[in-house]
């Protein structure tokens, strides 16, 4: 065979390799979970646009959600834990890894701009995490619920079921 059909061919197996590996191996989605607003309004940034976010929008990676004065709104992700937002909250959806073909979480970053966000978190599996960042503060859980508030520069955080 001549050197140019070895190489394809291995290319090809390669390709081949890695298709499958990702269906079994940790996943990187784009897509974190969706939206869930209780009342009033929700922005949400995107590729550097602003929208209105309605229930049932889908959370992409590097979205940005700010939701407005008398509102109440919350993440749900894959695996069924949530997020809930205060009125005049402000978070990023850092990164989202789930397991193979399954919805368990693999690990879970979140970015508290500003705002008070409470988390309830199903049972995570061993080694995997589950993060909520302020300027000040990171807030890693495993099966629990807390709060984490990032007020005027400065950081709260309490415990409702668990450890932190």
């Amino acid at each position: 065979m001549s050197k140019k059909v070895i190489f394809y061919v291995a290319l090809a197996a390669a390709g081949a390799l890695v298709l499958t590996l990702s269906f079994w191996g940790e996943r990187v989605s784009a897509r974190v979970g969706t939206l869930n607003i209780y009342g009033g309004e929700v922005s949400m940034v995107r590729d550097d646009a602003e929208f209105a976010g309605k229930t049932g929008t889908e959370i992409m990676r590097s979205d940005t959600i700010r939701v407005h004065q008398e509102s109440r709104a919350s993440i749900i992700l894959p695996d069924g834990s949530s997020i809930r937002l205060d009125a005049g909250s402000e978070i990023i959806a850092r990164e989202i890894l789930t397991e193979g073909g399954s919805l368990s979480l693999k690990r879970a970053r979140f970015g508290l701009l500003r705002g008070r966000a409470w988390s309830r978190v199903e049972p995570l599996r061993d080694g995997a995490s589950y993060e909520i960042e302020t300027p000040t503060l990171t807030a890693s859980v495993r099966g629990t619920s807390f709060d984490l508030s990032y007020i005027e520069a400065e950081s709260r955080l309490i415990v409702g079921v668990g450890s932190v």
